[in-house]
């Protein structure tokens, strides 16, 4: 029997830590577990396929999966959806799906889909990082906004303030710009230092040519997520990009 070296140890924690965040009952516990092993493999310079053990190699295959139905296009999502794929080797696109549901004169109900696809284990892994990273970042934006509610007054419309946009809207839409930036700043750093290690373990982002040609095949045109701003707020985008970056990071945001 073969020893068990060091390395292996490490990549059989984050295994563990991987499982318990898909068996989480919860969406806070879900949260801890990712972030604990999104910090466990930068610290260790990990890649996705060392996650993969021999027996789930040949199974492998190109999957998509819905990571969010609406209603309507969200851009400052669809920039969440660019970075989270960017850095875990997947591509995304909208489509319009059935929501399984019926209209009273038995039309098909359908709804956006915003649609992740790449190597199973990798679309997996970066839908659960999408749908988190939403959650807090509703969370954080509307925890930032009523303290500045409670700092600045109840927000209305300024001189300055594009027609029809609030005050509360620029600083909750300044603080997502901000959070995103930061967020993305946070993931190149890990990126960065996984390739200064030099212990031949660099994060590759790299997608693979089976998920380049599947994407491909779909003969899709996404549009850009547009730059446009509702307004811009220093201090929001600023405390919104501290706070992407601690996410990021895997570093508690005690605020």
């Amino acid at each position: 029997m073969s020893e068990v070296t060091p390395r292996e140890k490490i990549l059989d924690k984050v295994r563990k830590v991987k499982r318990l965040a898909e068996a989480a009952g919860t969406d806070g516990e879900a949260q801890a577990a990712l972030l604990q092993m999104q910090k466990l493999m930068a610290k260790y310079s990990i890649v996705e396929d060392e996650l993969i053990v021999e027996d789930d190699v040949l199974d492998e295959q190109v999957n998509d999966l819905i990571a969010e139905e609406s209603g309507v296009r969200t851009e400052w999502k669809l920039r969440l959806a660019r970075i989270i794929c960017r850095n875990f080797r997947c591509d995304w696109y909208m489509s319009r799906g059935w929501t399984g549901e019926y209209t009273r004169d038995f039309r098909a109900k359908t709804s956006m889909q915003l649609k992740f696809i790449g190597m199973d284990s990798d679309v997996k892994l970066a839908v659960e990082t999408y749908q988190m990273t939403l959650t807090v970042i509703k969370r954080l934006s509307r925890r930032y906004l009523e303290e500045r509610r409670k700092q600045d007054g109840l927000f209305g419309y300024g001189p300055g303030d594009p027609v029809g946009i609030s005050k509360g809207q620029q600083v909750k839409a300044s603080y997502i710009t901000g959070f995103l930036y930061g967020l993305d700043e946070a993931f190149k750093v890990q990126v960065q230092q996984s390739v200064e290690a030099g212990n031949g373990q660099a994060i590759v982002l790299v997608k693979r040519d089976a998920v380049v040609k599947a994407y491909k095949n779909l003969n899709l045109k996404n549009a850009a997520p547009s730059t446009a701003r509702y307004g811009s707020d220093s201090s929001a985008r600023e405390r919104g990009q501290a706070d992407g970056k601690a996410y990021g990071s895997g570093r508690a945001i005690d605020r």
